[in-house]
C-alpha cells in the first residue's frame, strides 16, 4: 500500500469582480487568499515532503483593461502579482502581459500577445536544490511574444 499521509487543513477566500467602465473599455479584477496547516502523522514515511502538497502562494492578485477600438480592434492589459512560495522557497513577483488584436474579418482574428513584460526572466518555483524541483535553480520563465492566426467558422 502506497500513501503519504499526510493531514491538515487549508482555508482562504477568493473575490473577483468586473466593471463596465465605458461602452469599449472593461476592468476585471480578482484576488485570492490561502492559508494552509499541513503536517504528516505519525509513522508517515514522509515521502516528498511537505512541498509535495503544500507549496502554494499565500495569495494571488490579478487586474485585467480590455478595451475596443476602431470597431473591431481589441487591447488586453493584464497586471498579475503572485505571492511567495515557501518550499522550495521562491520570491514572489508581478509582471505583465499586454494583446493587441485585430478582427479582419468575422471569421478571422489576428493577434500579437507580450508575457512577462516587466522581467527578462522570473522564478516560478524553487531556488535551491530540492526533492522536487526541477534543475539546480527550479523553474524559470522568460518574457515571449506570440503572433496568432486565429480561423473560426462563421454559422
Amino acid at each position: 500500500m502506497f500513501a503519504n499521509r499526510m493531514a491538515g487543513e487549508t482555508y482562504g477566500a477568493e473575490i473577483w469582480g468586473s466593471y463596465q467602465v465605458l461602452t469599449w473599455w472593461r476592468v476585471d479584477a480578482g484576488a485570492n487568499w490561502l492559508h494552509e496547516n499541513l503536517h504528516f502523522e505519525p509513522g508517515s514515511a514522509q515521502l516528498g515532503g511537505l512541498a509535495l502538497a503544500g507549496n502554494d502562494p499565500s495569495y494571488q492578485l490579478s487586474l485585467r483593461s480590455t478595451m475596443m477600438f476602431a470597431g473591431n480592434g481589441l487591447f488586453d492589459l493584464s497586471v498579475r502579482q503572485i505571492g511567495s512560495l515557501p518550499n522550495p522557497a521562491s520570491p514572489a513577483y508581478t509582471e505583465v502581459d499586454a494583446r493587441v488584436a485585430w478582427s479582419v474579418l468575422p471569421s478571422l482574428e489576428l493577434s500579437l500577445k507580450g508575457s512577462n513584460l516587466v522581467h527578462a526572466q522570473h522564478l516560478e518555483f524553487g531556488t535551491t536544490a530540492a526533492p522536487l524541483q526541477l534543475g539546480s535553480t527550479g523553474l524559470e520563465t522568460g518574457r515571449a511574444y506570440f503572433l496568432e492566426v486565429r480561423w473560426r467558422p462563421v454559422t
